[in-house]
């Protein structure tokens, strides 16, 4: 008999994404979300974010703010860097990784 199936948890979620900082180009790839990072995998290689790294988040969802016109995650980094990530799948998933960043942010 089978075991039965382990339902994901939110740290075995994965997102296909688009995310930019500053004024450099949008790249693609996927975010992988951990307890203590957020992890971005794309064709330039791999990006570690630890949540500690993290000051503030907001949902942008101004035309400026866009990426592709998609509606965008704003993550304020420490040192003054600012990070933007939009999902392929939808307003839901941004609000599913925001909930998820948010749950993890220390009190400031």
């Amino acid at each position: 008999m089978p075991a039965p199936a382990r339902a994901p948890t939110i740290t075995d979620m994965s997102y296909a994404v688009v995310w930019s900082e500053a004024d450099s180009a949008a790249r693609v790839g996927k975010l992988e979300l951990h307890d203590g990072s957020l992890v971005l995998d794309g064709a330039n290689g791999l990006d570690r974010i630890p949540v500690s790294d993290i000051v503030a988040l907001r949902i942008g969802r101004s035309r400026s703010e866009r990426l592709g016109g998609r509606p965008v995650l704003e993550l304020q980094l420490v040192r003054a860097r600012i990070l933007r990530l939009a999902t392929l799948s939808g307003i839901g998933a941004l609000h599913e990784i925001a909930d998820h960043i948010a749950g993890r942010l220390a009190p400031r």
